[in-house]
C-alpha cells in the first residue's frame, strides 16, 4: 500500500482525479490530504512522506498551473499517468446565508479565472480572494459559519461541506478540462 497525496482538503477536483487514477491503475493506496499549496505537495513527495502525488498541470480556460511546472523542473520525478478531467464549476454559500450578504468570493486562482465572466456579471462588486484550493474556501465557510463568503468549486465539494449551491456550470466555456498528472519520485 502506498500513500498518495493530493491537493486538499477533501472535495477538490484533485481528489476526484486521484480517485480516477486509483481505480484505473488498480492501486492499493491510502489517500493523504496535503495542505493547500502545490509547492508543498512536491516537497512532501521529495521528503518521502508520500510515495506519489496527483497534481493539476493545465486548464483549458486558465492555462498552466505555474507551481506544477516549477515543481516538474525542480524535482526528479516519473510520470505514471495523465488524465483530462471535466471541470464543471458551481458557487455556493452557507445554507443560512443569503445572496445579499455576500461580500467575498473565495477559491483557487485558476477557478476564479475559469468563471471570471460569471463573477463579473453576478458579483461585480464582490471581493475575490485567492486561496490554496477550491475546497479550502468551502471548508472555511462550513467550519467558521461564514455568512458573507461564497465559494467556487465542484458541486461535490459544495455538497460535502453542506453549502447551498446557488448556481451551476458557471465556467466561461463548457469545454473546461484540467489535465492531472500522477507522479512518483524518480529512484
Amino acid at each position: 500500500m502506498i500513500n498518495i497525496g493530493y491537493l486538499g482538503p477533501k472535495g477538490t477536483y484533485c481528489e476526484q482525479a486521484t480517485d480516477v487514477f486509483v481505480e484505473r491503475l488498480g492501486l492499493k493506496v491510502k489517500k493523504v490530504t496535503l495542505p493547500p499549496g502545490i509547492p508543498g505537495m512536491f516537497l512532501e513527495l521529495d521528503s518521502g512522506k508520500v510515495q506519489a502525488i496527483v497534481v493539476p498541470l493545465i486548464n483549458s480556460i486558465y492555462g498552466p498551473y505555474v507551481e506544477t511546472v516549477k515543481g516538474l523542473g525542480r524535482f526528479p520525478l516519473v510520470q505514471k499517468g495523465s488524465l483530462d478531467l471535466k471541470i464543471d464549476l458551481a458557487i455556493g454559500i452557507h445554507p443560512e446565508s443569503c445572496l445579499e450578504d455576500i461580500t467575498e468570493v473565495r477559491s483557487r486562482d485558476t477557478a476564479l479565472g475559469e468563471c471570471a465572466q460569471y463573477l463579473d456579471k453576478n458579483f461585480s462588486s464582490t471581493r475575490r480572494v485567492k486561496i490554496g484550493s477550491t475546497a479550502q474556501g468551502m471548508k472555511e465557510i462550513h467550519d467558521n459559519k461564514l455568512m458573507h463568503v461564497a465559494a467556487v468549486g465542484g458541486e461535490y465539494g459544495l455538497q460535502l461541506y453542506g453549502l447551498k449551491v446557488i448556481a451551476r456550470n458557471i465556467e466561461d466555456r463548457r469545454d473546461n478540462f484540467t489535465t492531472f498528472l500522477y507522479l512518483c519520485k524518480k529512484e
